[in-house]
């Protein structure tokens, strides 16, 4: 057993009377000595289950950790890319404010996102101004041309009134006319 544990560099397992053992023999450098190790199979391997139990555990606590971290960490540096997400979502109900700005925490991509909705959502606001600017302008016009309408309406009464007065002058003149002719 001690020479074969010796050639092939490994633990041999052996009985010894009723008890399971695991021997290791090596030979001592620069000596002719074999330095050797028994040890109890059961013990041995009732603490690597034991140990492995413990490993699995820790293992699994870790993993726990590391996702619970992960996740806040996660949820940390995406929060401005979800507050750009409710801003988009309110200017696509047509219910956003287009005078408030998303103030980016940092400025890696999702701050350059930010940036970037900030800048659009100015152009947009600029752009609804100035349509607001010309459709004021266009009701003015509007009202000034309705209201000139209205003065030319009521001038062309007044000249069908005036109308309507020539027409009964000039025939009360034929009767009279008629009148005096049948007279003479």
């Amino acid at each position: 057993v001690i020479d074969r544990s010796m050639a092939e560099n490994k633990i041999q397992t052996v009985m010894v009377g009723d008890v399971e053992k695991l021997l290791f023999f090596t030979a001592v450098p620069s000596t002719d000595w074999v330095l050797g190790i028994e040890l109890d199979k059961e013990v041995e391997y009732t603490n690597i289950g034991a140990l492995f139990m413990q490993l699995t555990s820790i293992s699994v606590a870790i993993t726990i950790l590391v996702v619970i971290v992960f996740s806040a960490l996660v949820g940390f540096l995406l929060r401005d890319l979800g507050r750009v997400s409710q801003a988009l979502a309110e200017i696509a109900d047509g219910d956003a404010d287009l005078t408030q700005r998303i103030e980016p925490r940092y400025q890696d991509e999702v701050g350059a996102l930010a940036n970037n909705f900030n800048q659009f959502v100015g152009n947009m606001h600029g752009m609804i101004k100035r349509f607001h600017e010309v459709s004021q302008g266009l009701t003015l016009q509007a009202e000034n041309t309705a209201a000139q309408a209205h003065e030319r309406t009521r001038r062309i009464m007044v000249q069908q009134d005036e109308i309507n007065m020539v027409a009964t002058a000039i025939n009360e003149m034929a009767a009279a006319t008629q009148e005096i002719a049948g007279n003479a």
